[in-house]
Parts: structure tokens; sequence; C-alpha cells
């Protein structure tokens, strides 16, 4: 198809992603289509208005602060999918923003993006090319996530479409923890927690495709590589310090961890039951990208001498509920 009606004349289609409430993306993005395909640009396109019969697409993110930017990359439907256009559109409240492709179905990627450094997607020729970026947790923060989004937009005059764009981040909530040790040898004695992290944690995955948000490496394999999470810009993500001594009446806690999720991953809680060294690996398996999981746990009896062993059965309770992650205000807890 190559944009041109019956008569010859050129048809130019848009559509407009509108201004949001607080939830959603804070800026108006509106693009048109035009033939010939490729454009690539990091500037704003002109600003060009929506035309009578112009669609609407709507984009909603999690409730994270505005990001920078966004990159728009515009791929064919047929065969590898190539790249038909890529453009940066920087979000500024308040103002229009435009991008620019060739008429036809398109399937869009919409990714989060500082306004600054558009190397990295220069050598992008096809849709698997981008689903096998590597998005690293150095880069990533709870505080303003990457967050990724596509959907397919039809041709011609039916341009309507919604992209929720979501963080590859899961986030993992553990709002209390108790100790029921009735009936063991060591009841009464408090569980003194020194230490509480994530175990076999992913920071890196790809933001694209089938295997997107999960890992392609981790970190804290059983024990906690403090060495090596220091060195991360939100250390606080993987490990945090203890909570003390836990007993029969429940501590709450509201401590937050951020990982990207696999099947090995676990919440680790560390410490002291008297003199003996004692973990308590919590296992997390098929947990999804872009949502909270609240944990209350209850240890019921002795912990694991080492927190890549799991604990015996029935030592360890959970309460656990999924919500969508939304943004709410986040502490600093130390750690060391």
């Amino acid at each position: 198809m190559d944009g041109r009606d019956k008569t010859g004349r050129l048809v130019t289609n848009y559509f407009l992603i509108k201004r949001l409430t607080a939830c959603r993306i804070s800026a108006t993005i509106a693009a048109f289509w035009l033939t010939p395909a490729f454009f690539s640009s990091c500037d704003p396109a002109p600003a060009v208005g929506p035309a009578a019969n112009a669609k609407q697409i709507y984009i909603q993110c999690a409730k994270n602060p505005t990001p920078e930017a966004v990159d728009l990359f515009y791929f064919d439907t047929v065969g590898v999918q190539i790249l038909d256009a890529w453009q940066r559109i920087p979000l500024v409240d308040g103002q229009p923003v435009y991008g620019l492709s060739a008429s036809g179905v398109r399937h869009l990627s919409v990714l989060s993006a500082p306004a600054r450094d558009t190397s990295r997607w220069m050598d992008i020729r096809t849709y698997a090319d981008l689903c096998k970026r590597t998005l690293r947790l150095t880069d990533d923060s709870p505080e303003q996530p990457f967050l990724a989004g596509e959907t397919l937009l039809e041709d011609a005059r039916t341009r309507e479409a919604a992209i929720v764009m979501r963080p590859l981040l899961t986030k993992i909530s553990l709002r209390s923890v108790a100790c029921d040790f009735r009936g063991r040898p060591y009841e009464g004695k408090p569980y003194r927690c020194h230490t509480i992290y994530l175990s076999y944690a992913g920071v890196e995955c790809h933001p694209l495709g089938a295997g997107a948000g999960k890992p392609l490496s981790w970190i804290n394999a059983g024990w906690a590589d403090s060495a090596a999470i220091r060195k991360l810009p939100h250390p606080q993500m993987l490990l945090q310090d203890g909570c003390g001594d836990i007993g029969l009446e429940r501590v709450p806690l509201e401590r937050d961890f951020y990982c990207y999720a696999g099947e090995q991953l676990r919440l680790v809680l560390g410490g002291t039951l008297g003199d003996d060294e004692c973990y308590y690996p919590i296992p997390l398996p098929n947990l999804l990208p872009g949502q909270e999981y609240r944990l209350d746990v209850t240890l019921t009896r002795k912990g694991s001498p080492d927190p890549d062993i799991p604990t015996e059965t029935g030592a360890i309770q959970i309460d656990l509920i999924t919500v969508p992650w939304t943004r709410e205000e986040t502490n600093t807890i130390p750690f060391g």
C-alpha cells in the first residue's frame, strides 16, 4: 500500500495520543503517517493538527513520574518485521509532540527513555533486534522504572488502539513478619534478623518479546554478595538491614525490593536463633513484571544454616497478595 487514494493524491492519516491524568504519561503525542517510509529523528516533528477523522490512542502507565522521553518504533508486520521508523519524543507537560511513519499496518513498540543517549538504537533494523537488547538493573530504578509497551496499529481510518506501558521490574514488599515457635524446643527465643535480601535476583533482561522481563543473569546466588550490590546505583533494591528481634507479636516492616524476577528468585531473611546462624529463603516463583507482591510472613520452625538450602516443610507460612504496581513514597532503608 503506497498511501494514495484512487485519484492518486497522497493520503495522510493521523492518530492522537491525548494528555492523560496523573497515572498516565502527561503529554500530548500526535503522529501522522506518510509515504515513503523511513524516518528517524531525535527532534520533535513540525506541529501538525489532527485531521477531522483522527483516532485516539492512549498510552497508559503505572503511577510513576513522567519519563523524560519515549522511543517510538514502527515495524512492518510481515516477514522479519523491518523497522519502518523510529523517533525519540521528549515529553514536556502540556506541549504536543509528533511522530512520523509510513502508512499501512504497523507494530508499534514504545519504550521510556532519557532524553539523551540515542546511539543505543542506531543499529536496530528489525523487531527481533529490539527484543534482543539488554536492559540492566544499573540503569533502572524504583522511582523512575523503565517502561515498555506495544500494540498493533491498523491501517487506513481504523487507527485506534491503547498502549499500556509497564515496568520490567517486579516489586516485592515484605509487609510484616512474626515468629510462632510454640511447642518447639526453642519456644520463647526471638529470631534476631540481621539482613533481608533477594537471592537469584535478575539484573539483566530483554525489554520486549516473549521473554520480556525474564532475567538473563542474576546476583546473590544463595549468599548475599554485598560487595557487588554496593556498586549498584540503588543497592537497597536487593539488600537491606534486618529488623532486629522477631517474636510472637507481628513486626510491621513495609520493606520494598525490586529486580527482574525469575523462577529461582527468593526473599531471604538472615539472622540468628540463639547461637545458631539461621536463614529463611522464601521461594518466589512465577512472579510477573510490573506487579507488586505483598507478603506477610510467619516463621514456625528453625530455619536453614545455609540460604541456598530450603527450610523444613512448614517452617514458613506466607500470606501473599498481588496488586498492580502503583507509585508510593519509598523509604531508603540502610544496609551494611
